[in-house]
């Protein structure tokens, strides 16, 4: 039932994308991508599973072709910076898997290196796409997604919380998997999920959401109030999750914002303004949270509440100690408990005697240079941070390629005070301590804007169709 449901929607979304194109309005046809990346419906046809994006891959393949036949299409430096960086990683990866990998995982790590040339690809599709849109187009393209995707989200989680007999059936339409049957053991939703399979993804989306606001809020300095409105709605949602990526990142996130404001030409009354402006958002999506979760989720929400103001080991023990401790098994199978995820995660063990399951950081510090590629090949349990995944798929090689990437992106957008594209880039970095967040498809819209703002209007543009009419802006419009 999933699957058609799921391929419905999908090939609903793709008409209308199609239709959006075809009438010229860029901008709702891009908010529509938008949408359709982060929900990321998973689809199965001849019995083969994956990510609905992957239908529409073809569609926007196919726009952005025509817009190159226009003229419309060229890469600025921060995408050419981003194709060489990804693109040697999964070289690394490659690599890494081919010499020292389990090679009896084959079938499944090719479909880890499609997902990543996939990411690359439609990351720079989009990019593109935006490339299309001037400055307000852009801000209006980016409020449509998060509204409707945060509808979407607000929908499922009122009904998984409030109203389960209704909200688990229609979960079950969309989502299938062992966490969200882990959630709803008890008859109930532990924790919310959204659309997602998920709840850390939740917890993601509207991470990235509310910094798109809070980037916006700062820049502008002047914005109606009822966007405030909307993201305290969007972070109570993302407070029904409760996970550590919500409770811990929207404190961090608000204190990331108090650093930009300073460094911002303002007045210290419009500084101090804006920080009691975003002070007051978290403060009341907290409260509102607090005072409205359900009785039977109280015990959660007082878990995750004990984690504020606690130090760094105590916050991420448990997902810190699974990937780098070794463990010894006496039986071939073993399941444990996450605290982070409240999953069952097979553990594996080579062998069927007594022996030991090593952690990602083991295989790494063995294969310290390029790794052993995106499988495990001792039973370590691997995609639970993205900084050790990357460590244990390329080795320091690939982690220093990504390293330098989002370090110098985070740098020159933090020097440049392009405040949306950096708050971005923080939360992307906090959000891979709970997950693979670099390369989660749900959250592609958010890196595309970071990346496209990214951009220097003033800047070399390298254009792919030598004779086209080339927009450039004049001195005027680059400095407005």
């Amino acid at each position: 039932m999933v699957e058609f449901v799921n391929i419905g929607l999908s090939l609903v979304l793709i008409g209308i994308i199609i239709a959006l194109y075809c009438r010229g309005k860029i901008t709702w046809m891009i908010s529509i991508i938008c949408v359709f990346f982060c929900i990321r419906l998973d689809i199965s046809i001849l019995g083969l599973t994956f990510g609905s994006h992957y239908l529409l891959l073809p569609f926007l393949s196919a726009i952005v072709f025509l817009e190159w036949r226009k003229g419309n299409i060229y890469f600025s430096r921060p995408t050419l910076y981003f194709i060489i960086a990804w693109t040697s990683v999964l070289f690394i990866y490659i690599v890494a898997y081919l010499l020292r990998g389990n090679m009896d995982a084959w079938p499944e790590a090719g479909i880890k290196f499609v997902g990543i040339l996939a990411y690359i690809i439609e990351a720079v599709l989009l990019v593109s796409l935006l490339q299309r849109l001037e400055d307000r187009e852009k801000f209006n393209s980016f409020l449509y997604f998060i509204l409707i995707t945060a509808a979407i989200n607000t929908m499922f989680v009122l009904l998984q919380l409030f109203f389960s007999s209704a909200g688990i059936p229609l979960t079950r339409l969309f989502v299938e998997g062992h966490i969200l049957e882990g959630d709803i053991a008890t008859g109930f939703f532990k924790r919310a999920h959204g659309i997602y399979f998920s709840p850390i993804i939740l917890a993601a989306v509207t991470s990235f959401m509310f910094a798109v606001f809070a980037g916006y809020a700062i820049k502008k300095r002047k914005i109606p109030f009822h966007y405030y409105i909307a993201a305290i709605l969007i972070g109570i949602i993302g407070l029904f999750s409760y996970t550590k990526t919500a409770v811990l990142g929207y404190p961090v996130l608000l204190v990331i914002s108090i650093i930009v404001i300073f460094v911002q030409k303002d007045s210290m009354k419009s500084r101090f303004m804006q920080i009691g402006k975003l002070c007051l958002c978290v403060l009341l999506m907290f409260s509102a949270w607090y005072v409205i979760t359900p009785p039977k989720n109280e015990y959660k929400r007082e878990m995750y509440m004990g984690y504020l103001g606690q130090n760094f080991n105590r916050v991420f023990d448990t997902r810190i100690r699974d990937l780098v401790e070794d463990k010894e098994v006496d039986q071939e199978l073993e399941q444990e408990v996450d605290q982070e995820l409240e999953q069952e995660v097979d553990q594996e063990v080579v062998g069927n005697t007594t022996g030991t399951t090593k952690s990602s950081l083991s295989v790494f510090k063995e294969n310290p240079l390029i790794g052993v590629g995106p499988m495990s090949v001792a039973g370590e349990h691997i995609y639970d941070m993205m900084y050790i995944s990357v460590l244990h798929n390329g080795g320091v090689l690939a982690f220093l390629i990504l390293l330098i990437f989002y370090g110098g992106l985070a740098v020159y957008t933090f020097i440049k005070k392009k405040v949306v594209a950096f708050l971005i880039v923080c939360v992307f970095a906090f959000a891979s301590l709970a997950g693979d967040a670099l390369v989660y498809t749900a959250l592609l819209p958010f890196f595309a804007l970071a990346l496209n703002l990214t951009e220097n209007k003033g800047g070399k543009r390298y254009y792919l169709k030598p004779n086209a009419v080339r927009h450039e802006l004049t001195d005027d419009k680059a400095n407005t």
